[in-house]
């Protein structure tokens, strides 16, 4: 067990993600290629990014702002390079800027996790995929391992009430914060996924879910399509 979820040692929960995700999985990364094809609509959420405040602190800024300010348009398959103002290696990037975090801040997740719950019948059958390289998985990876995207995971399934441990877990004494790559409930009724790399999450639902994601105030969020591209 790894808090409140059992590690699995078998990939057969994700045969029919596989199927629908390993068409969108040559070139660049896109939507389809993190979140499956057959869901009524997807959105895409922007990890929120830093800003080194005159005093020096450092305050959270979204890519809209950042847009806004550099005259660039803000739109769906927008890249945080573009926003930001420089090349795609990030050489040029303003000092005072800071790259997004590569997963969900707690608060972003949380009211995540609270739209999310009203739109599945399984919230007590979630399954949680881990990147191998998370240092909450050192000592619990099993035997089998799930490989998708060039990227090996841990597969765990407990429930949407108890899904938050992962960013609040402490163990020796070293404090972890990382929301799951991938997680989806029995009823496949939504998917959730960030590639390990990229500066965004997606999701994957009936238009009434991604309605409600939408609206979450927390997020800075936009519909999007199974081809746009995700953010490095």
């Amino acid at each position: 067990m790894l808090g409140a979820f059992q590690v699995l040692e078998t990939t057969e929960p994700t045969h029919w993600l596989r199927d629908r995700l390993s068409k969108y999985w040559t070139g660049p990364t896109s939507v389809g290629g993190v979140v499956p094809e057959g869901y009524g609509s997807y959105a895409r959420i922007y990890h929120r990014a830093e800003r080194r405040a005159p005093d020096f602190r450092r305050e959270p800024v979204r890519w809209s702002t950042l847009a806004q300010e550099k005259g660039v348009d803000v739109y769906p398959a927008m890249l945080f390079y573009e926003v930001a103002g420089c090349d795609p290696n990030y050489r040029a990037l303003p000092k005072e800027i800071r790259r997004p975090y590569l997963s969900l801040e707690n608060d972003e997740f949380e009211a995540l996790v609270r739209a999310l719950r009203d739109f599945t019948a399984t919230p007590d059958q979630l399954y949680v995929a881990m990147w191998t390289g998370r240092g909450i998985l050192e000592d619990h990876k099993p035997k089998v391992q799930l490989s998708f995207r060039d990227a090996d995971y841990v597969l765990l399934k407990g429930s949407l009430d108890s899904v938050m441990q992962f960013l609040g877990w402490i163990e020796d004494d070293l404090w972890y914060a990382q929301a799951p790559d991938l997680m989806w409930p029995e009823d496949r009724a939504w998917v959730f996924s960030s590639d390990i790399d990229s500066l965004d999450s997606c999701v994957a639902g009936s238009r009434d879910c991604i309605d409600a994601v939408l609206a979450i105030p927390e997020l800075e969020v936009l519909q999007t399509e199974l081809t746009d591209v995700v953010s490095w």
